[in-house]
């Protein structure tokens, strides 16, 4: 009851130039921009396997890598396993039938794939570490 008097009875004051209100906050904008820069981040790591395997990718090449990357992403999250190991598989038959590229640099490209989701991981990991504590 003590408690319920002093708060009742505590004055609050607000300062005239205060502008207190709240906002909608825009999620579609805020997922629109978290879409934007994974775009961005996969467009980087497409540049960076072209450098490692000295070769300039076609559209058709690019579209299938950027597939292949999200599928081992899927993979190495554990996200339905199953299904994400097949279309990785997939995707990774489709990589070797292509005909622009040699074997040696499809090669580095699927280990390229391998090693950035593993790594994605590893760095979500330690988000999510450093966050819960």
């Amino acid at each position: 009851k003590e408690h319920d008097q002093v708060v009742q009875n505590t004055l609050y004051k607000m300062y005239p130039n205060a502008v207190v209100c709240s906002e909608l906050i825009n999620t579609r904008q805020i997922a629109q921009l978290f879409q934007e820069s994974e775009e961005q981040a996969l467009k980087e790591e497409i540049k960076k396997i072209e450098q490692e395997i000295d070769q300039t990718l076609t559209d058709e090449l690019r579209n299938l890598v950027s597939d292949f990357i999200q599928a081992r992403k899927k993979m190495v999250k554990s996200e339905s396993y199953e299904e994400a190991k097949k279309e990785s598989e997939k995707l990774e038959d489709q990589l070797l039938d292509e005909k622009g590229l040699m074997e040696e640099n499809i090669e580095k490209i699927i280990d390229y794939c391998k090693r950035l989701a593993v790594e994605q991981e590893k760095l979500q990991a330690n988000v999510e570490i450093n966050t819960n504590k």
